[in-house]
Formats: structure tokens, sequence, C-alpha cells
């Protein structure tokens, strides 16, 4: 079975995980109504959470799905092998988590809502065995109802308490008790799919498990330290008030993300199936999937870039004035992702993972480094500095190590148009806004109808360049039937 097979139908998953994102998009924005201190203990918290949703098992999620789906008597054997390794992550997580809480390197309440996050390390190593074995042996739509149950008690609660005043303590232990029981929801559902056998006699399924980590650990550690390492380090080197100014529009910028990730996601399994038909048909799905994602991403990027202030004022108002250089970092930053994760995923269904290591480490140490010389000085703006330097490194060695599979011209090509119409966006909104406002800042509900004014031209723009002729959306819309 193929590596992006398993992903097949895992649609509903998908909407779970778009939903858990809005839900906590509005509690936080809630939360910035409270105070700029409050939205960083919590995003600094939740943002540890989230590290150790995906920790675990060490980048070795798309094995186990691939391994379970081999048969029932050899899923259950592998499940709890991998369970077993990825309980024993999350529990050297949850020491570390609970050290950096008494340790005092965060202020107290940080600290205490750490000492809670550090209770759910276990149950969070569970529920993403569970999600790969769900999705593995074609249920994800099962794992997509877990998921979504868990969202909506969650949201619903945590609303509740933003609400009613209480303590973020006390939200914090909403998520990590709902963690738990959506363990314990997934743990039956797995054993009811797996036959409870041994594994195939003359097959050890830890060497097999183990001789896979070493291509997948580092990874998958510098993708996490990439995406979190400034929300981590920049209370340290600040206090929670930065940090609120930097969660604010990195918001934001993950809803930005969150469609390019379901783009990549979805077409995982026409990726595998272009690797190994050849190296032509490679290329032809990169570009394509490359183009598909700058043709969103580009124009909301630079439009965002110009009324970046309005937007930053109307949703979190002006105590957030301090956030919108970090909220123009990040949407520079935003492309680069984007095209990213497109080349990642390229290279990884390849089997490339020595390169896609190298990238990540590469970008992950980069980030660390500019944080930690930057977040002091400059706050916010240091941290999202930091972050845009390690993606641009990450990007710039990809681009190198798939010189042989991506060819400049072509590639240029597929986001010619796409950059082009971009421009002529940007540039249009920017003289509008100047000239509505030439002595001053124009109120900000008028400066926000530009966006969908910067929208009409970007797409005429782009239909008079021959980014929207038929021939061009006929080739983009047969490769997204095909994404599997």
């Amino acid at each position: 079975m193929s590596g992006g097979s398993v992903l097949k139908g895992s649609g509903f998953l998908i909407v779970a995980r778009m939903a858990g994102m809005l839900g906590g998009f509005a509690l936080f924005l809630l939360l910035t109504w409270r105070s700029t201190e409050a939205a960083g203990i919590f995003r600094t918290s939740i943002t540890f959470l989230v590290i150790v949703e995906t920790l675990p098992l060490l980048g070795m999620h798309r094995w186990l799905a691939i391994e379970v789906a081999h048969g029932s008597a050899q899923g259950w054997a592998i499940f709890r092998l991998a369970t077993m390794f990825a309980v024993g992550v999350a529990v050297i997580a949850g020491a570390a988590y609970s050290g950096i809480a008494f340790a005092g390197i965060y202020d107290p309440e940080t600290s205490a809502c750490l000492k809670v996050v550090a209770l759910a390390t276990i149950p969070s190593a569970v529920n993403l065995c569970v999600a790969s074995t769900l999705v593995g042996i074609g249920y994800s739509h099962q794992s997509g109802v877990i998921t979504l149950s868990e969202t909506a008690a969650r949201s619903t609660l945590s609303l509740l308490l933003v609400l009613a005043g209480v303590d973020l303590i006390w939200v914090v232990t909403v998520f990590c008790v709902l963690r738990w029981v959506a363990a314990g929801a997934g743990l039956m559902l797995s054993r009811s799919h797996l036959l409870r056998t041994a594994a195939r006699p003359g097959r050890d399924p830890w060497r097999d498990f183990l001789s896979q980590v070493p291509n997948l650990a580092l990874s998958m550690l510098g993708f996490l330290a990439i995406r979190n390492a400034a929300m981590v380090l920049l209370p340290w080197f600040r206090d929670a008030f930065a940090a609120g100014t930097y969660a604010a529009p990195y918001q934001l910028f993950d809803l930005l993300l969150l469609i390019p990730t379901v783009l990549t996601i979805s077409t995982n399994h026409a990726f595998v199936e272009s690797a190994r038909h050849s190296l032509s048909s490679q290329r032809r799905s990169t570009n394509e999937l490359a183009s598909i994602t700058a043709t969103y991403v580009f124009p909301l990027a630079a439009v965002g870039c110009v009324l970046a202030r309005p937007i930053i004022e109307l949703l979190f108002g002006p105590a957030y004035d301090g956030s919108i250089v970090p909220f123009q970092l990040l949407l520079l930053a935003a492309p680069i992702v984007s095209l990213d994760q497109v080349f990642s995923l390229s290279m990884v269904t390849a089997g490339d993972y020595r390169s896609d290591r190298i990238c990540l480490v590469a970008g992950a140490l980069t980030v660390i480094a500019a944080c930690c010389l930057l977040s002091g000085p400059w706050g916010a703006a240091g941290a999202a500095t930091g972050l845009l330097l390690g993606a641009a490194v990450n990007l710039a060695l990809r681009l190198h190590f798939m010189r042989g599979v991506l060819r400049a011209r072509l590639l240029a090509g597929s986001l010619r148009l796409p950059a082009l119409a971009t421009a002529a966006a940007a540039g249009f909104v920017w003289l509008a806004l100047a000239t509505a406002a030439p002595a001053g800042e124009p109120p900000r509900a008028a400066a926000l109808l530009l966006a969908p004014l910067g929208g009409a031209a970007y797409l005429a723009a782009l239909y008079l360049s021959g980014g929207l002729s038929r021939r061009r959306l006929g080739r983009l819309q047969a490769f997204v039937a095909r994404r599997g």
C-alpha cells in the first residue's frame, strides 16, 4: 500500500481539524479583549500542547498508518509498540514541561498552566497513534468524529469559562481533561477494529519501527522548531505582553496557512503516484500544486501587508499596534512556508529523507538563533523576523537539493502569473489607500473595503495575463480531481 493511499478519504478528518483551528481562533480573539498578557499566557501554554500533538511518534505517524493497513493480523501488535514508543516520548516531554514550569523560566501564571499541560502529554500521544491507525485502516471519518467532538466540547466550555472571567488555568484544564476523554474513546475504537494477535513469526516490528525513526525524527523536530520556537522563546526573553503581541498576528498566520496545508495533505496520494511514475510527472505535479498555492497565498499576503494596520486594529483593537510589524513579517513568511510545504511533499514522497532532514534542521537552528538574538531587543518583531529567516533558509536549501527535479524556468513560469497579478493588486490597494487618506489614516472599516477591491483587481489582472484561461483552469482542475 502506498504512503499516500492511506490518506484517501480523510476529508472529514481535515474538516474536523479546520474546525478546531477556527474554534481556537475564536477563543483567542476573546482572550485578546481581556488583555494582551492573558492572550500571551494562553497561547504560550497551548503551543506546548500543540507540540506534543505531533512530537511523540517522531514523524512515524505515516509509517504506522501504512503498516496497520497491511493486515489486521499484524495491526494490533504494531499499534501497541507504536503507542508504547509514543507514550515513552510523551513521558519525557511531560517531565521536561514540568521541569520548565518548576524552574520558573516563565511568569507564575504561565508556569501553572504549563504544569497542567504536562499532564496531557500521554493522552496526546495516544490520540496521535489512534488517528494514524484509524486513517490507515480506512476509518478516518471516525477519527474525525472524535476530533470534532473534542473540538466542539472544548470550544464551548472554554468560551463559557472565558466569558465568566475565570482564571486561564481552568481553560487549559478543560483542554487537557477532554484530551484524556478523546484518548479513551480512541483506544476503544482501535481495539474494536484491530485483531489482537501477535506479530507474524520471523518479523520483529520493533526493529522495523526503530529502523525508520532516524529518517524522520530530526525532520519532525526541525518542523516543530520552525513553527513554534518563536512562541516558546519570546516570553522567556521578554514577557507575557510581548508573547500576546506576537500571538495575535501568529493566529492570523495560522489561518492563512490552513488551506495550503489542507491542499498539501489531500494531494499526498497524487504525489506518491507521480513520483512512482517518472521524474517529469513528479515535476509536473510539483509545479501545478505550487501554482495553485501561489494563486491563493500571494494576493492574501500582499494585500494583507498593505492593510495590516486596519486588520489588526479591527480584530484586536488599538492596543495591538505593536502587532502590525510582526504581522507584516509573518505575511512575508507565509508564501515561503506554503511553497516549502509543496516542495517538502515532493521531496519526501520521492524518498529523499536526508535532504528534507538537512533543510528542516538548518531552518530550525536559524529560527532558534535569530529568536535568541532578536527577541530581547525587538520583542514580537524580532520573533517574527526569526521565523521569516528560518523559513527562508529552509526553502533556499530545499530548492538547492531539488534542482534536479525542479527546472528553474518551469517553476518560474508556474509562479509568474500569480506574482504579476499580486503586484498589480497590491499596488492598486496601496494607491487607493494613499488617495483615500493623504494626510492620515482612513477609518478602519473604510480601509478594509479596499480588500475586496484588491481581490477584484487581482482576478482582473490574472485574467488579462492569461492566468484564468480555459486551458490553464482545465489542467489545474484535472490535477485537483486526482488528489486522492
